[in-house]
């Protein structure tokens, strides 16, 4: 899950107003409704512009073709829903003491709003029986339990109390879900490390209100599914793998063997292996950038590795360090574009 700026696809007017329309005539129903004692006789609200396929162009632009809580690039394999952040016509409340969920209306007034329609996957929006994993289940994925998980209706607040009921009220709550558009820190809130294998956690480092809000989005994007580690684990060995390159070539560089005897020969040998490097560098690059699939994790394993290769050879790799510098820097370029985490 990566903060994406909305700003950055923004649309075009026309299409902005029929969306404006549409949650006016919503606005005007429910009004209506409210003034008509007969249940019989209230009317049905209008959600058409939501699937509209002048809309979808602009989403998977946006997201780059990728989940907007998974990261998963559905553009290639699947058909998008577009979802509702704020779920348009009734929410589940799962209380936090376990008692009985029940059910309140929905944010009908928000059912064409721009800000509040993501891209997602099935699997994030779609609420079924799917098995999750658990940190304690690393190494033990037969372990797993089957739990109904998926975001749907679901929209819990810090305060159950505040839940809007009509317009402009939604101002006044506090949501535990995190919004990858409006929520700047989300990318402080979560944790991936490659002992996890493909695992996400709330973030240790974070503020407590923050890692309740992740633990929040975990649950509620089912962000530990299973077939989802399991992807994200695949990407994970083959950044291990250009790892384990790295760290053969920066030995070769520090310590050339036996047969490299002149200076010349030794200056020639490193350029052959700093142009190697080069290249895998540019590949944990393109890795890290905000439209491959599971960026974030990757953008923080790779930030990882980087510190470690580097830090084990302070002295002899001295130049070839440089170019984890920049890497470092080009990095935190892009996090500062769209918002994203620092890299320490």
């Amino acid at each position: 899950m990566r903060h994406v700026p909305r700003s950055s696809q923004p649309l075009p007017d026309d299409l902005l107003e029929k969306m404006q329309a549409e949650n006016d005539e919503n606005i005007a129903i429910a009004e209506r409704n409210r003034a008509e004692p007969d249940p019989k006789q209230h009317e049905d609200h209008v959600f058409k512009m939501y699937s509209s396929a002048l809309l979808k162009p602009f989403l998977n632009k946006l997201f780059h073709g990728k989940c907007a809580y998974c990261e998963s690039l559905y553009i290639s394999t699947m058909p998008v829903d577009v979802e509702h952040w704020r779920p348009k016509s009734e929410v589940v409340v799962e209380p936090e003491d376990g008692s009985k969920s029940f059910k309140v209306g929905g944010y009908y007034w928000l059912a064409a709003s721009w800000d509040n329609l993501l891209p997602s996957c099935i699997d994030c929006n779609r609420r079924r029986y799917q098995q999750e994993y658990a940190p304690e289940l690393v190494g033990r994925p037969e372990k797993a339990q089957r739990s109904l998980i998926g975001k749907k209706n679901y929209f819990p607040l810090a305060d159950e109390t505040r839940r809007a009921k009509l317009p402009r009220e939604e101002l006044n709550e506090e949501p535990l879900l995190l919004h990858p558009c409006n929520d700047v820190e989300l990318e402080q809130a979560f944790q991936y490390e490659a002992a996890m294998a493909g695992m996400v956690i709330p973030d240790s480092r974070a503020v407590p209100a923050l890692q309740r809000r992740a633990e929040a989005s975990i649950y509620g994007y089912a962000l530990n599914r299973s077939g989802l580690v399991y992807a994200r684990n695949e990407f994970l060995l083959d950044l291990r793998e250009r790892f384990h390159l790295l760290e053969r070539l920066a030995e070769l560089w520090a310590r050339p063997p036996s047969r490299v005897n002149t200076e010349l020969e030794k200056q020639q040998f490193r350029l052959q292996i700093e142009e190697l490097m080069d290249r895998e560098m540019q590949e944990l690059r393109r890795a890290c950038h905000v439209s491959r699939p599971y960026s974030l994790m990757a953008q923080q394993v790779v930030s990882q590795f980087l510190a470690r290769l580097f830090a084990d050879n302070p002295d002899d790799a001295a130049e070839v360090a440089t170019r984890r510098t920049a890497i470092l820097d080009e990095i935190r370029a892009t996090e500062a574009r769209s918002g994203s985490r620092r890299i320490d």
